[in-house]
């Protein structure tokens, strides 16, 4: 039994427990066999993606409860962190209907310009420079919002918005899902208050992954279809609009391919996906609402599904589709070559699949910080491997248990 898996073993064993079930118990709330739970309790096997997301929804906590522990962030200052971040998120100003206060200039220029950089450190994987930087970005736009001209202040809430979302999506990388959805109430609220009801199609899109990384995938592909039934997509569709739906359809398919409870998961996936991808062929490359659609887009989402699906070879040879100059951001294109390497590791292409989690760790070093799947591949490995500098990546991120 290697450590990686000994560790999951006893986790589960601990939890299942802990809330009083048999085996037999967890495998029929889970949907799996009772061998498959036998097999992890015993440390044989580490499970797929959708296993262990099926046992940690039966559980009823997180993959990442099972797998690693979230890094709390309390912040170098009291105004900045996780704390202050849920104190934004609870002032009392709004219970008090008081005029929230700052030292600091507040316009729409700058609430703009706070939003533009909060997407791009998001999209880099700069979690840790966000949690620093949103609680007091978060208090400066709605100051703004206050004090805006009326012309301005529809314009103010669409990027207050947007502030509160990148605040949802960075929390649950950080391990705090029900203060993410918070502020993503936050954020419809906000939008709704602004002049684009598009915005508020979009912030579906992310109360579905919300959804998705909660367990509740019948939850997660009910709000993206329901959603996306409303978006035109006839002749006279926009391509904002044509990019929400394709990415609610890629929510979908997403959620639908985790989800071990559906007996045709795959195949019915696979619908999603065919409904983007010819969307796709549609709008070209875009980015409407701080998420990108495209063809690129469906190849990393295709990548995904077959991945949950245990498809490794077809994930592979999806993932040999991605352009070599695509324009995926930074953490997408990270997550995307975790499937990969996982892909490749699940076919015991082992040293492919190192030398893929390593050049992760040079590009995107702060994003592998908070990124459970990732952990998971380079744990796996190195407990197969025991090599440097792998063997030293894992110590680092803590993927072995020995956290430097």
């Amino acid at each position: 039994m290697d450590e990686r898996a000994e560790s999951l073993a006893a986790t589960i064993k601990a939890k299942r427990k802990k809330v009083k079930l048999t085996q037999r118990e967890l495998a029929e709330r889970a949907d799996l066999s009772i061998a498959t739970i036998r097999a992890l309790e015993q440390g044989l096997r580490t499970g797929s993606v959708g296993t262990l997301q099926a046992v940690a929804h039966a559980l009823d906590v997180t993959i990442a409860d099972l797998l690693a522990k979230a890094k709390a962030l309390p912040g170098d200052s009291p105004d900045s962190g996780i704390v202050a971040i849920r104190r934004v998120l609870t002032s009392v100003d709004d219970l008090l209907d008081d005029v929230v206060e700052t030292d600091e200039p507040v316009s729409l220029r700058a609430t703009s310009r706070d939003s533009t950089y909060a997407w791009g450190a998001y999209w880099g994987g700069r979690y840790e420079e966000l949690s620093a930087l949103l609680a007091q970005a978060m208090l400066r736009a709605r100051a703004a919002e206050h004090a805006s001209p009326t012309k301005d202040r529809e314009a103010v809430a669409d990027k207050l918005a947007q502030l509160y979302q990148v605040a949802s999506c960075t929390l649950v990388h950080l391990g705090h899902p029900d203060t993410a959805w918070l502020a993503w109430d936050r954020a419809k609220q906000a939008a709704k208050r602004g002049s684009d009801p598009l915005r508020v199609s979009a912030l579906q899109g992310s109360a579905s992954w919300l959804l998705l990384t909660e367990g509740r995938y019948e939850d997660a592909v009910k709000v993206a279809t329901k959603t996306a039934e409303k978006i035109e997509v006839g002749g006279k569709a926009s391509l904002p609009q044509l990019s929400v739906y394709g990415n609610l359809m890629l929510s979908a398919a997403t959620a639908t391919g985790r989800n071990v409870k559906l007996r045709t998961r795959a195949a019915k996936a696979d619908d999603y996906l065919k409904e983007a991808r010819a969307v796709a062929e549609r709008t070209g490359e875009r980015n409407d609402y701080e998420s990108a659609f495209g063809r690129q887009q469906v190849i990393m989402q295709t990548t995904d599904v077959q991945v949950v699906t245990e498809q490794y070879t077809k994930a592979l040879r999806t993932a040999r589709g991605m352009p070599r100059d695509a324009g995926l951001p930074l953490a997408a294109r990270s997550r995307h070559l975790t499937d990969v390497a996982l892909s490749l590791a699940r076919l015991g292409r082992d040293d492919h699949a190192s030398n893929t989690v390593l050049s992760i760790a040079a590009s995107a070093p702060a994003w592998i910080e908070h990124q459970t799947l990732y952990k998971h591949v380079v744990g796996e490995l190195d407990a197969r491997l025991m090599r440097s500098p792998l063997h030293e990546l894992a110590q680092k991120i803590g993927a072995n248990g020995e956290e430097l």
